[in-house]
């Protein structure tokens, strides 16, 4: 959604002084609005299951407006009457998306974009969104999973096993529709201090709220986020650094420790927060199988009624999504941009990625309640100049003749859908004739 989010930091920081640490935010209402496009939720398709979460208590929040018709008049006194209308909550609808890996590879690409569409800046990759722009741009929130850290000015580029990319991608996903990105990875101290600022600095500029890197000790304590009427905080971790952090300066981002996220997310909710997104870096690289260790954070940070959705990304194939103490956890979304080569250590499954989308509905408790997550598979294109496709739609048609597409990709894409359909079933998979 390209109506910008805001973090509300002034606002928020005034309603965390004016309560104590341990009191709710009972009116949201109070806060002041941000300017957000109505939610559409016209990804959601006719999938409408919600979470059994034991944690949470369906409702609706009370709102009040005056009913103009009710009011009366006589010739001895005028008495007006309010009538107080509830209001139901209106869901919001969220994507996500997995690994976005600037690899080396995609630079020449970008570079003859720039050029043929006249960019004044060295590098384009806003056309390998191209095919997701209007998915990610419905969300009312769309999270990304921002795997390299941008390069500061000046700076050499870098790729694999360091990463340090041009800038110009945090336009490409501010073009495409995001508004958030988490960016705690194995790879957030790769160019030091100064890339952490430049990323931080580089989706500022754009916009796009981040969580995972921070510039000061007290910005890797992201605010809650308002979107439509639900209040949102997503906080980001890694299971490890590739570089160490500079020293003294391990506050720039956050491993994966579940005490401190129970707390982090505690905290938020004391700031007002009613829905809590923790993204987790995790997993082993390749592999569609959850570790032990995922899975025993993932039933941990559910278990303590804190978190209400967990989004999973490093793992550069996709896993499995599953509810888990009635919250839903995306084990890992696999790579949604990537040159990752295709050979026996890095499978086809390394071009497989997904949007998956849910709602979110505010109850009565100030909680929310979570719809069954819904799938959009996709498929980096490295063939059409690394175009992400969005499978749903090209394979909607009952040949490539019909969809005009070349009988190449065709086969490539149904070859990427079958590996998806192998590891997620078709149950969260978007209803469309491409499940033919």
């Amino acid at each position: 959604m390209r109506g910008r989010l805001t973090a509300l930091s002034i606002c928020l920081a005034l309603v965390a002084c004016s309560h104590s640490e341990s009191s709710s935010v009972s009116n949201p209402a109070t806060l002041p609005p941000v300017a957000l496009r109505p939610p559409s939720n016209l990804d959601q398709g006719t999938v409408s299951t919600l979470a059994a979460d034991p944690n949470v208590t369906t409702g609706t929040a009370p709102a009040s407006v005056v009913d103009e018709s009710t009011t009366s008049t006589t010739s001895t006194s005028t008495t007006t009457t309010s009538t107080t209308t509830t209001l139901p909550p209106v869901p919001i609808s969220l994507a996500f998306t997995g690994d976005i890996l600037v690899q080396r590879g995609l630079w020449p690409t970008a570079a003859k974009n720039a050029q043929t569409f006249g960019s004044a800046e060295p590098y384009d990759f806003s056309p390998m969104f191209s095919d997701v722009t209007e998915l990610l741009s419905n969300a009312d929130m769309a999270i990304c999973h921002l795997e390299s850290p941008i390069a500061p000015p000046g700076a050499e580029l870098l790729s694999y096993p360091k990463y340090q990319v041009p800038s110009q991608i945090v336009t490409a996903l501010a073009d495409a529709g995001y508004d958030a990105c988490s960016t705690a990875s194995e790879h957030v101290f790769d160019g030091g201090s100064e890339a952490v600022n430049a990323t931080v600095s580089a989706l500022e500029s754009q916009g796009i709220l981040q969580s995972g890197m921070a510039r000061t000790p007290d910005e890797i304590k992201n605010l809650p986020t308002q979107v439509g009427d639900v209040i949102v905080a997503h906080l980001a971790y890694t299971l490890r650094y590739d570089s160490p952090p500079p020293a003294g300066e391990d506050w720039r981002s956050s491993l994966i420790d579940v005490p401190r996220i129970i707390a982090d997310a505690r905290d938020a909710r004391s700031l007002g927060a009613q829905a809590v997104i923790v993204s987790l870096h995790w997993g082993n690289e390749d592999s569609a199988v959850p570790t032990e260790e995922q899975r025993q954070w993932a039933n941990e940070l559910t278990a303590s009624g804190e978190i209400d959705l967990i989004v999973g990304a490093h793992s550069h194939v996709l896993q499995p999504i599953e509810q888990i103490n009635g919250v839903w956890v995306m084990f890992g979304l696999g790579n949604f941009l990537t040159n990752m080569p295709t050979k026996a250590s890095r499978p086809d499954e390394g071009q497989d990625g997904a949007i998956v989308t849910v709602t979110m509905t505010r109850a009565a408790n100030n909680r929310v309640v979570v719809s069954q997550p819904v799938v959009y598979p996709t498929w980096v294109d490295k063939k059409s100049d690394y175009t992400i496709r969005n499978l749903s739609v090209d394979l909607a048609p009952a040949s490539a003749i019909e969809a005009g597409i070349a009988s190449r990709r065709w086969s490539d894409e149904l070859a990427s859908l079958r590996r998806t359909r192998n590891i997620l079933g078709d149950m969260y998979l978007a209803p469309g004739l491409y499940l033919k």
